[in-house]
């Protein structure tokens, strides 16, 4: 099986991945293949009797699902996509990332500081190619995923919320922010970052870096900012 971008299900590689899965959206697993060379023990066992408890159908004969796979793996599932409402709590916004990787481990990083929504704006990188959903270390079977035509159309929906663009040209530092909640952390594309007109929305803000290098990649960012906002004490 090869994975389709505009198909209604992804793929989920590897043992812990396929775990993950069953543990957080185990109604959203669909098939689960097991590598013929797995052997019989506790975490086989343990597959199997999650897949038949939710009646997910179990193939152990077929080794075409793990073509799509960069290295030896033992445990796939086909899993469906899904894209839901995000809550009234916080958010963080990309805004057209290009990069699958640094989407799967954004998704991780807000999985490992308790945000729990996420928005992307226009064309984006795949948020279910298998790549983010490795990427992601299973954060994105616990997140609620909402795309947008524009930053409007998100607003239009989110007018509560405080929106803070991370940008180059911000004349406020992150750790001078009086944060309001909620709270919407912007970021642009990995490229470009946001368009000026950003500059004009929310309370814009940089952060603070030496100059040997020109830029932050947006993961590390994304960590940076999330770190700040989620631990940062009430004032």
């Amino acid at each position: 099986m090869k994975y389709e971008k505009d198909g209604p299900v992804s793929i989920a590689y590897g043992l812990t991945l396929v775990h993950y899965l069953f543990e957080y959206a185990p109604k959203r697993a669909k098939i689960l293949y097991l590598h013929p060379k797995l052997k019989e023990g506790e975490s086989r066992d343990k597959l199997i009797a999650l897949a038949k408890e939710y009646k997910v159908q179990i193939v152990t004969d077929s080794l075409k699902i793990f073509s799509g796979a960069k290295e030896a793996t033992y445990a796939a599932a086909v899993f469906e996509k899904e894209y839901a409402p995000l809550s009234s709590s916080n958010h963080v916004v990309l805004v057209e990332p290009s990069n699958m990787g640094n989407l799967g481990t954004i998704m991780r990083t807000m999985g490992a500081y308790s945000l729990k929504d996420l928005a992307l704006i226009g064309a984006t990188a795949d948020p279910y190619d298998p790549k983010t959903v490795r990427a992601s270390m299973g954060a994105l079977f616990r997140l609620n995923i909402a795309r947008f035509n524009t930053i409007g159309d998100y607003f239009a929906v989110h007018k509560e919320h405080h929106l803070y663009p991370f940008m180059l040209q911000a004349k406020t530092d992150l750790e001078d922010v009086k944060i309001a909640k909620p709270y919407s952390l912007v970021f642009g594309n990995e490229a470009k970052g946001l368009p000026e007109e950003f500059l004009n929305m929310g309370t814009p803000l940089k952060i603070r870096q030496s100059d040997l290098v020109d830029s932050l990649n947006l993961d590390n960012a994304v960590s940076i900012a999330v770190y700040r906002f989620q631990t940062m004490k009430k004032e």
